[in-house]
C-alpha cells in the first residue's frame, strides 16, 4: 500500500471551484494549469485614471464647510447693514445741538455750518466771534418734543429740543428745530433747520466800515440793509470816527429773551413762521467843534452877500452855481441906484449827519436882512430920488464835507 499522495493532499487545499459571483454552476480546474478568465464586461471595468471616486465622509464635510461659509457671508452683510443704517442717520438731535453750542462757546465758526447759516454770511469767517462778542455759559439740554411732520416733504420728521443758558446777566431759554430727511434706502440724518439766535440787520447805505464781533462789513451805496445771523450772544457793533462825526458802538444782545429761534409749530424761527429779526443803528455824533465852524462859516457867506450891491447878491458867478447867496428882492422900479444889505438877524440852523458821512444843514429859523435903495423915474439930471426900504426873510440850506480834513460848508 503506497502512503498518501502529497500532490493530491495539496490540491484538496485549494478551492474546487472558481465561479463568477452571479453564476451558481460549479467548474473544475485542473490545478497546475493555467486557464484563461473570461473578459469583464466595460461597465465593471476599473476607474478612469486620474478621476478620484470621494468616500462619502469627504462629501459631508465638504456641504458642512459651504455651510458655515454661508451663514458667515450673512453675518458680514448683516453687520455691513447695520453699519450703514447707524451711519446714516448721523448724529441725534440733542448730540447735534450740543455741538452747535459747544461750536458757540469756543467761538468757532463751525457753529455757522452746523446751523446751515454760512452762505452769504459776513460772521461766517475764522475772525468772526473772536473779538466784540460774548458766547452764553453754563449751557445745558432741558428737553426735546415732537412736532407734526411736514406734509409737504414726504419722509421727514421734525424735533425741538430746548436749551437753557446765562446770557448777559440772566437766564434764558431757546428752542432749536430739527428735521429729519430720508437720505436712501437704509435711513437719513437729523439736521438743523430753525438754529437759535436772529438776524442782525444794519440800514443802508453804509458809508463807512463797521465792525460786527470781530467781522468787517464793507460799505453798501445803495438804500440795502446789511444782514447776518448771529447765534445768541451779546455782540458789539462799531464804526470809527471821520473828521466830521464821531466813532460810534453799540451793544446788542441775541437770544436773552427767550424768542429766538424755533419757538412753535408754525415755522422757523418765531411764533409768526418768520425769522426773527435784530435792527442795529449806530448813532452818528457831530465831532464837538465841527457846528461852531459851520455856524461861521455860513454867517461868513452870509456877510458877503450882503457886501454886494446887487438885489441878486451871487458871490461865485460861475456858471452852473445857483443859490450861493440866500437873499432876493424885487423892484418894480426901473431906475435905482445901488441898494445896500444890513443883516438884521442870521437864521437858526440845524446840523444832520447824511447817511454818505456829510452834514446837511438847514434852516430852523428864518434870518432878517434889510435893503435900502432909491429909485427915480427921471433920465436926466437934475433927478429926484425916492428911498425905498424893505425886510426880506431869508433861510440858508447847504451840505458840510471833510474832502480835506476840514469841515467845509458849501451852499445848496
Amino acid at each position: 500500500m503506497t502512503g498518501p499522495d502529497p500532490n493530491r493532499a495539496a490540491t484538496a487545499e485549494l478551492p474546487a471551484v472558481l465561479t463568477r459571483f452571479t453564476d451558481w454552476r460549479a467548474s473544475q480546474f485542473p490545478v497546475g494549469v493555467r486557464v484563461p478568465l473570461p473578459s469583464l464586461p466595460a461597465h465593471a471595468g476599473p476607474p478612469t485614471a486620474g478621476v478620484a471616486v470621494a468616500p462619502r465622509s469627504s462629501r459631508q464635510q465638504r456641504r458642512r464647510t459651504t455651510q458655515i461659509l454661508a451663514g458667515v457671508l450673512a453675518v458680514l452683510i448683516v453687520v455691513t447693514a447695520v453699519t450703514i443704517v447707524r451711519n446714516s442717520y448721523g448724529p441725534p438731535p440733542r448730540e447735534l445741538v450740543q455741538r452747535l453750542f459747544d461750536a458757540i462757546a469756543d467761538r468757532d465758526d463751525e457753529a455757522f455750518s452746523l446751523a446751515g447759516k454760512c452762505s452769504d454770511n459776513p460772521l461766517c469767517t475764522a475772525v468772526a466771534l473772536k473779538t466784540g462778542y460774548q458766547p452764553p455759559t453754563n449751557i445745558h439740554i432741558d428737553s426735546e418734543r415732537e412736532l407734526p411732520a411736514d406734509t409737504q416733504l414726504p419722509g421727514t420728521k421734525r424735533r425741538n429740543v430746548t436749551v437753557s443758558f446765562d446770557l448777559n446777566g440772566r437766564r434764558a431759554t431757546n428752542e432749536v428745530g430739527l428735521t429729519y430727511r430720508k437720505q436712501n434706502f437704509f435711513g437719513g440724518s437729523w439736521s438743523i433747520t430753525e438754529p437759535p439766535g436772529s438776524v442782525i440787520t444794519i440800514p443802508g447805505p453804509t458809508h463807512f466800515l463797521i465792525d460786527l464781533a470781530g467781522a468787517d462789513l464793507p460799505p453798501i451805496a445803495a438804500d440795502v440793509p446789511v444782514t447776518a445771523w448771529a447765534p445768541p450772544g451779546v455782540y458789539t457793533v462799531s464804526k470809527a470816527g471821520t473828521a466830521l462825526l464821531e466813532a460810534s458802538q453799540v451793544t446788542v444782545t441775541i437770544g436773552a429773551d427767550g424768542k429766538d429761534g424755533a419757538g412753535d409749530t408754525n415755522g422757523p424761527g418765531g411764533t409768526d413762521g418768520g425769522e426773527a429779526s435784530t435792527t442795529v443803528t449806530l448813532p452818528d455824533t457831530i465831532k464837538a467843534g465841527v457846528a461852531e465852524q459851520v455856524i461861521a462859516q455860513v454867517r461868513a457867506g452870509i456877510d458877503a452877500c450882503a457886501a454886494q450891491g446887487s438885489f441878486n447878491p451871487d458871490t461865485d458867478p460861475t456858471l452852473g452855481t445857483i443859490n450861493t447867496c440866500p437873499m432876493r428882492h424885487s423892484t418894480r422900479y426901473s431906475i435905482t441906484d445901488k441898494p445896500q444889505w444890513t443883516v438884521l438877524q442870521y437864521p437858526q440852523v440845524r446840523l444832520d449827519p447824511a447817511p454818505d458821512g456829510t452834514i446837511t444843514v438847514t434852516t430852523t429859523t428864518a434870518g432878517r436882512a434889510e435893503i435900502h435903495y432909491r429909485w427915480t423915474m427921471y433920465l436926466a439930471e437934475p433927478r429926484t430920488w425916492y428911498e425905498v426900504n424893505a425886510v426880506e426873510e431869508f433861510k440858508v440850506n447847504g451840505r458840510v464835507t471833510a474832502d480835506n480834513g476840514t469841515p467845509t460848508w458849501a451852499p445848496t
